[in-house]
């Protein structure tokens, strides 16, 4: 069911392997098909769900308090293909994924932000590579951010946000 909204994905939502590794209070946008749904009483007596969500690259599970739930409505269920903007927290020393807004996975494109990626092996960050792309992204200059990914050879990795002055405009070309 996500094969259709692969594109869309990779463009618009951050893979939910790369999720559990954002600092605390930062938000992002994921989305994929719920896989499983638990849902629990509050001590309130308000009902509030853990969910598990897939997107082809990973799953994560994600907590639903009530008030977020309520407005979800039906794209609360097992199998629904929903897109997420999430929160990452830390609550009682373990890290915690929060929903704060659910929307229809065809909304993507109106409620995610793309972004470009261009990942990078080690050793082909050097100083005239890094100059060739820099021109490059400055002739397509644009609005979505771009991410340089640098694979290790050890199999590390760090992501690096291009500064504004390096924004593209997508296009089939880029």
């Amino acid at each position: 069911p996500l094969d259709r909204y692969r594109e869309a994905l990779s463009v618009y939502t951050v893979p939910l392997p790369e999720v559990a590794s954002l600092p605390e209070g930062e938000e992002a946008i994921i989305g994929g098909r719920i896989k499983a749904l638990r849902k629990i009483a509050t001590k309130n007596g308000d009902p509030m769900a853990f969910i598990t969500i897939e997107d082809g690259r990973g799953e994560l599970e994600a907590t639903v308090f009530p008030r977020v739930l309520e407005a979800g409505g039906d794209l609360f269920a097992v199998d629904a293909l929903v897109g997420l903007r999430v929160l990452s927290a830390v609550r009682n020393g373990t890290p915690n994924i929060v929903v704060q807004e659910a929307f229809p996975l065809d909304a993507l494109p109106k409620r995610g932000r793309a972004r470009v990626v261009i990942e990078l092996r080690e050793e082909d960050v050097v100083l005239e590579k890094i100059n060739e792309l820099a021109g490059y992204l400055k002739r397509h200059r644009g609005d979505l951010p771009v991410l340089l990914r640098v694979s290790g050879r050890d199999g590390g990795r760090i992501d690096v946000l291009a500064g504004a002055g390096f924004r593209v405009s997508f296009s089939e070309r880029l």
